[in-house]
Formats: structure tokens, C-alpha cells, sequence
């Protein structure tokens, strides 16, 4: 049997499926249960973008349910198979459809939807005993997968899921043990993945190899390899500092705590002290903005600016930016805040004019000590991991960093906090020491 044509050249991510399972909430559950499987997948985005890929298709139903926080802050665009396979079914000539998929896909509406604005009405809700007992279903056979009698399922499992007829399609759910792949290329158009996907076939056989993964395929470590080079093309002479926000380019470390509640209380909130927290981690993660926070703890949004107000820089803060350009390549600022609160206050600060690129939680979707929001940095910045010097106030933070191959510093002025593996400074000017900074970035890189 040739090869479907065109074949593209690939960049393949292949994620482990149980891991990916166990990441999973539950159907309507929020935006903060999903954020491990939405990381997991998005961190295979990125590796793909700073691989030079052009665009992505992920080869699975139920991270599309997910695909708007998958990829904040992701600049790579992805082919949604959902809106591909309700094209197909279109195109066909159908006028019903039936959704069968895994017990996320289908308690989600967005087949439903994108049915819907094509003309095809898609079936109702299958009830919940159904529904579990299919999604028990693809347990036994993605489980049991391909034993060494031959495979232990049978049914074929196009890549873009969608068989039809001239009168109704389906989408079955996959039948046989593969990990989940995210697919990139660098030199084939989007339509033109999109013609070569609807014809490419999944049989299930003894090694059970997808026919589109070419022999010649890079294993693993040689495409993490490539990925981690395309990285470091960029090579400069100094290091770039990365600066942490609360509790280094301002004075307060615990915002939330130190500042945010107590204002909340004294401006009418009745919402207790966690829940206020659980908000603030919303809209720290872009999943509200910051009118909506204001409205869910019970304080009039137009005290933003209020709250704003009595956040302070650090001492130092100018000395450092004024004297950075003489130590080090470039500043920029790595922070867990809420996307309009970050803008305001640099803008208020005038951090802004100092410091060019702030990588902000609320515009990512990734909070530290996230690997994945290190990584989006990196890839925005290029470089190698080696060649950044990240200061911080709280250890967690600097300790993934460090996992990662970045030179650490911590920043503590009360000298109260325990290092750890990292050098402490109490004053900011004291990055303005090359001698300090030598030592710092002397370690050998992780990466």
C-alpha cells in the first residue's frame, strides 16, 4: 500500500496517553483543574514553534474541547479537527450526525455547535450511563491496545475522525493503543494538511504504527535535540536578566495577602479570604478579567485603581534599570499577576520605558513555578537557557527555573527566606556587580 499523498515532512510530539489521562478534570470543571493537561499540551506547542514548525494539528477529540487554553500564549496556529471534520461532514451531503467519542468530547457542545452552523443536526446528549459506558469501552481496547496474537480491535481510526455517508456521519472513538500526537510542519499550507489529513489511515496491526509516521522518524531524544537547538540560535555576549514583579520590581511579596484582602474587606467584600484567593487565581491565569474578579468578590471595579495604588517599587529599582545596560543584554520581567494590573502598574512606574518585554501570567495561561511559562519565554526571547539570569523572591520559582538550565538568583532583603541551591542577594544594585554576576551565571548549565 503506497503512502497517502501529499506526504509533509513532520515534527512529531508524541504525549504519553496515560499521563495525559490521569491530567484530565472533570466535564465542567474549571479552568484551574484542567491547567495540567492543558500545560502538557501546550508545552508541546511550544517546542514546536521554537522547532521553526509553521503550524500544528493535534490528532485527538478531547483537547479540542480544550483548545482555547491550550493555547494562550501560543503563537503557533493549530488546524482544530473539530471544525476540519464537521467541514468533511458537510461536504458530504449529511444532515445528522452522531458524536461518539470520550466521555469530555461528549458531554461538550462544540461538535454540536460547529454541526449546527454547517446545517447538520447532530444527535442529543446521549444519556450519562451511555456515556460512561462507552468511554469504559475505549479503556478495555486503548488499554489492551495490540497484543502479541494479533491486535485486540479491529475497527479502523482515521487520524481527522469522521466517517460519513450521504445521509448521516459519526465520529467513533479511536480503537487501538496509540499516544497522543501533535503534528507539525514547516513547509506544506494549511489547506493542503488539511486535504492530506482526511485521507490518511490508522490500521491497528502487531506494531501498531500509524502509517503517516515515516521510518525514517527522529526518536525522542534527537527531536528534543533539534528543538533545544533551534532555541539556542541566538547567542549573545552577556546574560539577559529576568526580574520577578511582586516582591523584586515591587516591594510586596504576598500581594494577595498582604494587600488584596485586606483592601477587599475594607471595601465591602463579604467573600472570604480564600475565596478571594481562588478569584485572584483566575484572573491571574487569564481565565476572567479583571472587572469580572472585582464583580465575584463584591467590590466595585472602579476601585481598581485604588487597590493599584498601594503597591510601591522596591528601593533600588531605578539604580538597577539605569546601570542594567552596562551588565547585562537586555531586562525583561516574568510575573504571576493579573494582565490589566501588570500594564497599569508599569505604566504607572514607568517600568515600562525600562523594561520592554513582560512575560505576564494573565496573557499566558501559565503561572510559575509552571515549567511551561519559563519555556514560553525562551522561545519568544531565543537563546540558551544558560544565557538568563532569573532573580526572584520565593525559591519554588527559582528552583524550577534552575531544573530548567537558568542561572538563579534569590532576592531577599530580610534575609528571612532559606536559599537553598541558590546565591542570595539583599539589594537589587547588587546586580550591577559584574563580579556578583560572574559567579552567578559560573555554573555549569543543566542544559
Amino acid at each position: 500500500t503506497s503512502l497517502p499523498h501529499p506526504t509533509p515532512p513532520m515534527t512529531i510530539e508524541s504525549l504519553v496517553m496515560h499521563e495525559t489521562r490521569g491530567y484530565r478534570a472533570r466535564p465542567g470543571d474549571g479552568d484551574a483543574a484542567w491547567a495540567r493537561y492543558d500545560g502538557a499540551f501546550r508545552d508541546a506547542l511550544l517546542r514546536l514553534e521554537a522547532a521553526g514548525c509553521d503550524f500544528a494539528v493535534i490528532a485527538n477529540n478531547t483537547s479540542h474541547t480544550r483548545l482555547q487554553a491550550i493555547t494562550r500564549g501560543v503563537r503557533l496556529p493549530v488546524v482544530s479537527i473539530l471544525d476540519e471534520a464537521a467541514e468533511a461532514a458537510r461536504l458530504t451531503g449529511a444532515r445528522k450526525a452522531l458524536v461518539l467519542g470520550t466521555e469530555v468530547t461528549m458531554r461538550a457542545a462544540d461538535y454540536a455547535v460547529l454541526l449546527r452552523a454547517r446545517g447538520i443536526e447532530p444527535n442529543e446528549r446521549l444519556p450519562d450511563a451511555s456515556i460512561e459506558e462507552l468511554q469504559a469501552l475505549i479503556d478495555r481496547e486503548v488499554h489492551a491496545g495490540c497484543t502479541p496474537a494479533g491486535p485486540a480491535c479491529s475497527t479502523s481510526a482515521p487520524a481527522m475522525p469522521a466517517i460519513a455517508t450521504r445521509r448521516s456521519c459519526c465520529w467513533p472513538a479511536p480503537s487501538c493503543r496509540s499516544p497522543f500526537r501533535i503534528m507539525a510542519t514547516p513547509r506544506l499550507s494549511k489547506r493542503k494538511a488539511s486535504d492530506s489529513s482526511t485521507r490518511r489511515r490508522h490500521t491497528c496491526g502487531p506494531r501498531c504504527r500509524p502509517r503517516w509516521a515515516s521510518a525514517r522518524s527522529d526518536p525522542p531524544h534527537a527531536v528534543a535535540d533539534r528543538q533545544e537547538r533551534a532555541m539556542t540560535r541566538v547567542r549573545r555576549s552577556r546574560p539577559v536578566l529576568v526580574l520577578d514583579a511582586m516582591g523584586v520590581l515591587y516591594e510586596t511579596g504576598d500581594d494577595v495577602g498582604e494587600l488584596l484582602v485586606p483592601f477587599a474587606v475594607r471595601h465591602g467584600s463579604t467573600a472570604a479570604g480564600e475565596e478571594i484567593r481562588q478569584a485572584y487565581l483566575a484572573a491571574s491565569y487569564g481565565q476572567i478579567d479583571a472587572s469580572s474578579f472585582w464583580e465575584r468578590i463584591g467590590v466595585e471595579p472602579a476601585r481598581e485603581d485604588d487597590y493599584l495604588a498601594g503597591h510601591r517599587v522596591s528601593p533600588g529599582v531605578g539604580a538597577l534599570l539605569d546601570g542594567a545596560g552596562a551588565v547585562f543584554d537586555s531586562v525583561c520581567c516574568l510575573s504571576n499577576d493579573v494582565a490589566a494590573w501588570s500594564l497599569k502598574l508599569r505604566r504607572r512606574h514607568g517600568l515600562d520605558r525600562a523594561i520592554p518585554r513582560w512575560f505576564v501570567s494573565g496573557e499566558i495561561g501559565l503561572r510559575k513555578p509552571d515549567p511551561g511559562i519559563y519555556r514560553h519565554m525562551r522561545v519568544h526571547l531565543g537563546g540558551p537557557a544558560s544565557g538568563f539570569l532569573f532573580v526572584d523572591d520565593r525559591v519554588a520559582n527559582l528552583d524550577a527555573a534552575r531544573r530548567l538550565g537558568l542561572h538563579t538568583l534569590l532576592y531577599d532583603p530580610a534575609g528571612k527566606s532559606e536559599p537553598g541551591d541558590h546565591p542570595r542577594i539583599g539589594r537589587l544594585e547588587e546586580l550591577l556587580d559584574s563580579a556578583i554576576v560572574a559567579r552567578a551565571t559560573s555554573r555549569r548549565s543543566r542544559r
